[in-house]
């Protein structure tokens, strides 16, 4: 079995362990299970939850601020403002070439 298909094995037989109320021992030998390499990986398991929780989850938002432009024919553009830098020059371009 390789590396990348162990780490998913393993975390579900400790996750399975965890939910039986047994002993980690028992727990591997009635699956057949290696105990030391199910130590291994339930210390792996741990070590990799610890790291993962001392940061704390962000959400980053950009604020959606939109631009309503209203060209001739009634024509409506609502821009978001952090497309304005892109789009008018183009808008402009098209506008200035059809008159």
């Amino acid at each position: 079995m390789k590396l990348a298909d162990k780490a998913p094995f393993w975390r579900e037989q400790i996750d399975s362990w965890s939910k039986s109320g047994i002993s980690q021992r028992r727990f591997c030998e009635d699956n057949q299970l290696s105990y030391s390499g199910f130590t291994y990986w339930h210390g792996k398991q741990r070590a990799s939850k610890t790291v993962a929780s001392k940061w704390l989850p962000i959400k980053v938002t950009v604020p959606t601020s939109t631009i309503s432009i209203i060209l001739p024919g009634s024509i409506r553009l609502e821009l978001a403002t952090a497309s304005l830098a892109e789009v008018l020059p183009v808008v402009y371009r098209s506008l200035r070439s059809s008159h």
